[in-house]
């Protein structure tokens, strides 16, 4: 698992597949990686991050933002567990252009959590 892949979740039990995105370097620390996922633009508040098909062809199909409050704090060993139980279907990662608008989105965001803020600060990806 590295900065900027992405992944779809299985829906499981109403928990409805979206694209996920590692932001935090998961090579600086493995045991707090934080991934943040993409939401449907037209029913989000949030518009920190407005990101479109452009952005991520094969996972981005319609206009998208990053929900910074459902962010989640992981490890490695999770993740990898969890890809090798088929319950993450892995894509391309994103681009660096692209991880650029959410870190810069992580920045201004209100929505991102003291803690999750505090994983990507203490990274060198935002101030």
């Amino acid at each position: 698992m590295e900065h900027g892949d992405c992944f779809f979740n299985k829906e499981v039990r109403g928990v409805p597949s979206h694209p996920w995105i590692i932001i935090s370097d998961p090579t600086v620390d493995a045991n707090d990686v934080l991934i943040v996922n993409l939401t449907d633009a037209k029913n989000y508040h949030d518009q920190s991050c407005y990101l479109g098909p452009s952005d991520h062809p094969s996972v981005i199909t319609k206009p998208s933002c990053v929900a910074y409050q459902w962010a989640k704090l992981t490890s490695v060993a999770i993740l990898e567990q969890a890809k090798a139980a088929g319950f993450l279907l892995m894509k391309a990662p994103i681009s660096a252009a692209t991880m650029r608008k959410i870190l810069d989105g992580a920045q201004e965001t209100d929505e991102l959590k003291n803690a999750h803020r505090a994983v990507l600060r203490s990274q060198g990806l935002i101030t």
